[in-house]
């Protein structure tokens, strides 16, 4: 396995398809842990309020949820 392969390809300098299915493997977890992460910060709520726009979403039920901007 290499190491400064996966690194380079995780960096953007490598291409993904150069890589071994291990190494690939590798760099699929990588990924999945850097969505995580970066879902885990997003703010949408606060992002919103901060712009003074209104947003909807969807609830578990399917139903639509407008908030209104305050202001």
């Amino acid at each position: 396995m290499s190491h400064r392969q996966i690194a380079r390809v995780l960096g953007g300098a490598e291409s993904y398809d150069s890589l071994g299915e291990r190494e690939q493997a590798i760099v699929r977890e990588e990924w999945t842990n850097r969505i995580v992460a970066l879902r885990g910060e997003l703010n949408y709520t606060a992002r919103f309020a901060a712009a003074g726009e209104s947003y909807s979403e969807i609830d578990d039920d399917g139903k639509l949820i407008i908030h209104l901007a305050r202001g």
